[in-house]
């Protein structure tokens, strides 16, 4: 069995919408926990509360868990990383690579995924392109990877440049 060694690294940001409901979304569910916690104090079993609990540590952990961490390239394939997974692309899935400078996650139709808390990722509807998958921290600036047989994807590291680059020359597209 072949193994490989990561030869580059490429971080995913988060934008600043990103950041944002990454931060405000927990802070209101808690604050709301509270609220609900301490005005129902007398009224509330304990299994109520636990209940509660771990709805509220669900909606904070379970986006967290599917946001992307990184991207690494190396002689086999593009791997995504997320917190306790990876996806690993081989580079034969690859038919093209574009750096969209103009194209936002602003016009689109998410139809499954999320849409900037902890990162956007799932599945959406482009106006011009249809679906894609998408796993990403940023709605700016973003990598389109068109796939053989599969919807394309949509990436965003932080060295776009390089990546797409590297990526290319790894992929033997030109």
């Amino acid at each position: 069995m072949t193994t490989a060694a990561p030869l580059y690294h490429f971080n995913a940001p988060y934008d600043s919408l990103a950041r944002f409901l990454s931060m405000f979304i927990p802070a209101v569910f808690i604050i709301g926990t509270f609220v609900i916690f301490h005005t129902m104090e007398g009224e509330m079993t304990i299994s109520t509360k636990l209940f509660f609990a771990g709805f509220i540590v669900a909606i904070i952990i379970l986006p967290y868990l599917f946001s992307t961490r990184s991207y690494t390239i190396d002689n086999l394939n593009l791997t995504v990383h997320f917190f306790l997974w990876r996806i690993k692309i081989p580079y034969s899935d690859i038919e093209n690579i574009s750096f969209e400078p103009d194209l936002s996650l602003s016009p689109y139709r998410r139809l499954v995924g999320s849409s900037g808390y902890f990162g956007y990722w799932g599945i959406y509807l482009l106006r011009d392109i249809g679906k894609v998958s998408v796993l990403t921290n940023t709605r700016k600036p973003i990598v389109l990877i068109y796939r053989r047989g599969k919807r394309p994807l949509i990436v965003g590291p932080d060295d776009v440049e390089n990546f797409i680059a590297r990526l290319r020359e790894y992929a033997a597209l030109s």
